[in-house]
């Protein structure tokens, strides 16, 4: 199986997307504005609309419904996550394990994962495969998805066996296609931090 990654080589350099980094240029646009942190934020019809197809109002329906799914099952919060300075995304209610958590606001890229790799910061996706990724985050798009605030378990020299969710790509049985899910790995209690071990199989 492909090796989830979220680690790409350095580069001294912020990344993000050279197609729409060229596309601003062309239109004289200014570059994107940071994301501001601990926010979630989901692209524009503009994006969306291709992404989901021909059928986008049935889609961007289901879309919605998956993401006040997820919205009533996680949230993102500051207090008592293991990245002391920053955000971690946290369970509202009780998770049990073998569920898993289907995130909509990350977005699978048809485009092969080197590209991820070489153009994009090391967090800000997970390669799946040689042909495909996972968009996590890119400002360019406006777009700052839950899984992108789920911190490693081993965050500043912790004990890699916290996780309790691994990264998987499930398959839209209704409208076709694939997503990125969060499994669990163990029970967790609500207000509990969701913690995953970054070089796990995807």
């Amino acid at each position: 199986s492909a090796l989830l990654s979220r680690v790409s080589p350095e580069s001294g350099r912020a990344r993000r997307c050279i197609f729409a980094d060229a596309a601003r240029e062309k239109l004289n646009l200014p570059p994107p504005p940071p994301l501001p942190p601990g926010k979630v934020l989901v692209p524009g019809a503009a994006v969306l609309s291709p992404l989901l197809g021909r059928d986008h109002v049935e889609k961007r329906a289901r879309w919605t419904a998956q993401r006040e799914a997820l919205e009533a099952t996680v949230w993102v919060s500051s207090d008592d996550v293991v990245d002391g300075g920053g955000h971690g995304l946290v369970a509202r209610t009780p998770l049990k394990r073998g569920a898993t958590v289907v995130d909509p606001t990350a977005l699978v890229v048809d485009r092969p994962s080197d590209y991820a790799r070489a153009h994009l910061p090391e967090y800000d996706y997970i390669a799946y495969g040689k042909n495909n990724y996972v968009l996590l985050r890119e400002a360019a798009l406006e777009l700052s998805s839950y899984a992108y605030h789920v911190n490693g378990a081993d965050f500043e020299g912790g004990d890699a066996s916290r996780a309790n969710v691994k990264y998987v790509i499930v398959r839209d049985e209704q409208g076709g296609g694939t997503q990125l899910g969060l499994r669990l790995t163990a029970d967790v209690r609500a207000g509990e931090e969701l913690l995953a071990a970054y070089t796990t199989p995807l």
